[in-house]
């Protein structure tokens, strides 16, 4: 697979491409964490703000990086942390509008994906 990879590097420095932008092959999985939302009332303020507070939760929780606190790896978390937590609001209003007035949705989850 390195050699794949390295192969495929070099091709690309001979051809010319190397000064586009870099692509960044990876094998590791997203971390995703699903949020439960089923035992909530989303048509009340209080079920929405715990909707909330359990997304932001989660978006922290996939955003982590233990023991690195340099500014670049700071930088990255919390552009991973506003990605997520944006996506996870977008998430929870499509949610709320596809059931208006209704108290909850049996089986209503939101998924946060980091990184």
């Amino acid at each position: 697979m390195k050699t794949a990879l390295l192969s495929l590097l070099a091709a690309a420095a001979l051809t010319g491409t190397a000064s586009a932008a870099p692509v960044v092959i990876t094998t590791e999985a997203v971390p995703t964490r699903h949020v439960r939302t089923a035992d909530l009332n989303l048509a009340s303020e209080a079920g929405r703000s715990v909707a909330v507070r359990r997304i932001s939760a989660a978006a922290e929780d996939v955003c982590d990086v233990a023991g690195d606190r340099s500014l670049k790896t700071a930088l990255s978390v919390r552009r991973c942390y506003s990605g997520a937590l944006k996506g996870g609001l977008a998430q929870l209003s499509d949610l709320i509008a596809a059931r208006p007035g209704a108290a909850t949705a049996a089986t209503a989850t939101v998924s946060v994906g980091g990184r």
